[in-house]
């Protein structure tokens, strides 16, 4: 080792360009180069720059690294071609910062870079696998993957890859967690007791670490789960939901923990799913959303969960389909005929696909949609018996007549001051003219006074 140094020192000696390799002149030069390359959004001369600085200085000094990291990661968004390695480059950058100072906001841009770059990998190697074809340098982004349609036959060389990336992944999902524990450490330490809730930063890396969770979760899935086990990550992601539903935007953390607990809580495969196709659902892209949820359902245990998720593919096909949306509503109704939710919503939208045939004159189709929920009770029955009565009336099936006398008169007795009107209506317009004294004396006695006998 002696032998060595001295021949280091000798050839420095002799090499005055070598010598001047470590300058701290030269390296903060070579960082405000990137700091200007990187305003201009030049990122690919900004990393180049910032590891000039990196490899140049004699001191360390950790703004180097964490500029690198930045740039290495825009470098990487701005452009479609860029190695997926600009992501390795950025996270390696910011393990050598945190190494040096333990700040939360290097741990958590370290942990979240790594999972960024395990999880293009991956898409790399999936779409690889898929198309059996040399791939882009790019996968698209996880929110454009559609998973709900995958072969998971993958050769065992395949899945070991995949599980290297995963380590990858839970290694850099880990570091976010530490940052979340060591921000709230810090801001129960400096808050003041009288201060609710929590910073804006730690909310956001909250919401970072259950995002990637979810994201490595859904990744997982295109291989059946071999090696994650997704239900592992549910105390983790309901413990993170929880701090994050206390912030001043509660209200996608208490989505993703009502998704963690969906099905009876610890089914992540039913859940990730479902909470796909809820995204999907909010952004109004109609089949992915119902496609998703019709994988959750392969995962759902028990039929109270089957109804709530065919209850959420109503909701979303209800804007393109208001047919497809009862009868996904009706597939709910089937699981859990005894939840009034269920109950209102398939007899609502039964209602609704009814008062549009009404008045296209397809009285059929009316009594098909209508009729099958005015045989149970919920919040609007008595107007689907008198819309029922109505498309009888109007229909050319036999003993039209007597039904919708029938059906005004179950109405009425649900809501006799609502309907007493339509069935007296119907009542008279059938010959019962009784019925109709009646209903006058009991809800209009003026009415008789002025009309006199409601006989012909």
């Amino acid at each position: 080792m002696k032998k060595i140094a001295i021949f280091l020192l000798f050839a420095i000696h002799l090499s005055p360009s070598l010598a001047r390799e470590k300058d701290d002149d030269l390296a903060y030069r070579a960082f405000e180069e990137g700091r200007a390359a990187y305003s201009v959004a030049d990122y690919t001369q900004a990393v180049a720059h910032f590891e000039r600085a990196c490899d140049q200085a004699l001191i360390f000094t950790s703004a180097y690294y964490i500029w690198l990291g930045t740039a290495c990661e825009r470098a990487y968004d701005a452009d479609p071609n860029a190695p997926i390695d600009l992501l390795r480059k950025g996270a390696d950058a910011y393990r050598i910062a945190r190494d040096r100072e333990q700040d939360p906001d290097v741990i958590y841009e370290q942990g979240r870079l790594s999972v960024k770059y395990a999880m293009a990998r991956a898409n790399f190697a999936l779409d690889r696998e898929h198309t059996r074809q040399p791939s882009p340098l790019r996968s698209p982004p996880l929110a454009l993957r559609d998973t709900t349609q995958i072969d998971t036959r993958f050769h065992p060389a395949m899945i070991d890859t995949l599980h290297r990336i995963w380590g990858v992944a839970e290694g850099g999902l880990r570091e976010i967690w530490t940052a979340v524990l060591v921000r709230e450490q810090k801001e129960l330490v400096y808050t003041s007791p009288q201060r609710a809730g929590m910073s804006d930063t730690l909310q956001a890396y909250l919401s970072v670490y259950i995002e990637n969770s979810l994201n490595l979760i859904e990744t997982a899935a295109q291989v059946n789960f071999e090696g994650i086990e997704p239900d592992f990550y549910i105390p983790k992601i309901a413990a993170a939901s929880a701090r994050g539903a206390l912030g001043d935007n509660p209200d996608w953390f208490e989505q993703v923990l009502a998704a963690a607990r969906f099905d009876g809580g610890y089914n992540m495969r039913c859940a990730i799913l479902r909470l796909k196709g809820l995204r999907h659902s909010e952004e109004e892209e109609t089949d992915p959303a119902i496609r998703a949820m019709q994988r959750a359902l392969i995962y759902a245990r028990s039929d109270t969960s089957r109804a709530a998720l065919y209850l959420d593919m109503a909701f979303t096909a209800y804007r393109d389909d208001l047919a497809q949306a009862v009868a996904f509503a009706q597939q709910a109704y089937r699981h859990n005929r005894y939840e009034p939710r269920v109950c209102d919503t398939y007899g609502g939208l039964s209602l609704s696909l009814a008062s549009v045939k009404l008045k296209e004159g397809a009285y059929r189709e009316v009594i098909s949609a209508i009729y099958p929920v005015t045989t149970f009770g919920w919040q609007d029955r008595g107007e689907a018996l008198i819309t029922l009565a109505h498309a009888y009336l109007n229909s050319d099936l036999q003993d039209v007549g007597m039904r919708a006398y029938l059906a005004a008169e179950h109405a009425y007795r649900i809501a006799p001051d609502q309907y007493w009107r339509e069935f007296h209506r119907i009542a008279k317009s059938q010959g019962h003219y009784a019925q109709a004294r009646q209903l006058e004396e009991k809800h209009n006695p003026n009415l008789v006074s002025e009309q006199g006998d409601p006989s012909p």
